[in-house]
């Protein structure tokens, strides 16, 4: 019995000791996330200076676009706005090319660093409204200036402005 005993308290510690560490990991991922999206929003800004115009500025045909920002293959339900919202989603792969057009050089931006999409959205959005664009990624935790969406599954945002009309 005593030996019964031992053995759940280890396996009581080995649970605990791998949700106290899980829920590190994820806090991890969410600073990583947030400093992901301070990167692309720079790379955004030095884009608008390069050219004078945001990416997808001279696409836009008065309805919201949008880009997933993932090296990976996504769910048939990140190509498509979700039902009930106009707009369109641009391939990863166009918005890459505009961007390294723009700036004249090699551009790599960072991808979420979750292997294993699990929870919320596991990669990074631009958005752009026409006067306005946003890059965003989905955090497991609050945290100061995020709007939350669900349970564990809140929104950190950037806004840029891209002058009054959206055409360039």
């Amino acid at each position: 019995m005593r030996k019964l005993a031992g053995v759940a308290l280890g396996v009581l510690v080995l649970c605990a000791t791998s949700l106290l560490g899980y829920g590190a990991y994820r806090r991890w991922l969410d600073d990583v996330r947030v400093a992901n999206v301070n990167t692309i929003y720079q790379v955004i800004e030095r884009y608008k200076e390069t050219t004078g115009k945001c990416p997808l500025q001279e696409r836009f045909a008065d309805a919201p676009m949008g880009v997933n920002i993932s090296d990976r293959p996504l769910p048939d339900r990140y190509k498509r706005p979700p039902p009930g919202a106009k707009g369109s989603i641009i391939p990863y792969e166009d918005f890459l090319a505009e961007l390294r057009t723009g700036l004249k050089s090699e551009v790599i931006l960072p991808k979420d660093p979750q292997t294993v999409p699990f929870g919320p959205p596991n990669f990074y959005q631009y958005h752009f409204t026409g006067p306005h664009f946003f890059v965003a990624a989905s955090l497991w935790f609050d945290r100061a200036g995020v709007k939350q969406l669900g349970s564990r599954y809140y929104k950190y945002e950037l806004r840029g402005d891209c002058g009054s009309s959206g055409k360039a």
